[in-house]
């Protein structure tokens, strides 16, 4: 019986490893039919911001940088008091 079990254990291990190349399998020809019939794969043209265009979108976040901000733990708005109606008169 001792030899009966490894067998038993090891065939649901074979069966997902066959299904496993299956699967490649047919992914990589359906991806290379697609390919083969004008398909394109990636990114879209235009989709990749240029590194000037990241520097214009994120310049105040770089000036923060800079300044030895984190971006984790930017610096908060500082408030003012409301101004006091004795201010307001003169």
């Amino acid at each position: 019986m001792p030899l009966f079990a490894p067998k038993m254990l090891a065939t649901p291990s074979t069966c997902a490893e066959l299904e496993r190349e299956n699967i490649t399998f047919r992914l990589l020809s359906g991806r290379r039919q697609y390919i083969a019939n004008g398909g394109k794969l990636g990114r879209k043209p235009g989709s990749v911001k240029t590194e000037a265009q990241k520097r214009e979108e994120y310049r105040d976040v770089i000036a923060l940088l800079r300044k030895g901000y984190s971006q984790a733990h930017p610096p908060q708005p500082q408030h003012r008091p409301a101004p006091q109606e004795a201010d307001m008169t003169t």
